[in-house]
């Protein structure tokens, strides 16, 4: 498996309201910009791999049905 970093940087641009909008949220919640901005790409990546994993999921799923018969468990009755 590959290494891969615990920290990423990376630069946003964000135009005069934006910023005036975070910097008002950061101190109402008294936090600093950076802070907002990095809880909603964590936020952002935690929904990725929910969403990778729902798929992944899903993909199991339809692997099983179509191994087992379209899922069909109920076996023949007898006469």
């Amino acid at each position: 498996m590959a290494d891969t970093p615990e920290f990423v940087e990376f630069d946003v641009e964000l135009n005069k309201a934006d910023v005036e909008w975070l910097d008002q949220e950061a101190a109402r919640v008294g936090c600093t910009r950076n802070d907002l901005i990095c809880q909603a790409v964590d936020r952002y990546l935690d929904r990725i791999g929910e969403l990778f994993k729902e798929r992944e999921k899903k993909r199991q799923e339809k692997e099983n049905a179509s191994r087992t018969g379209h899922g069909a468990t109920e076996s023949p009755t007898p006469d």
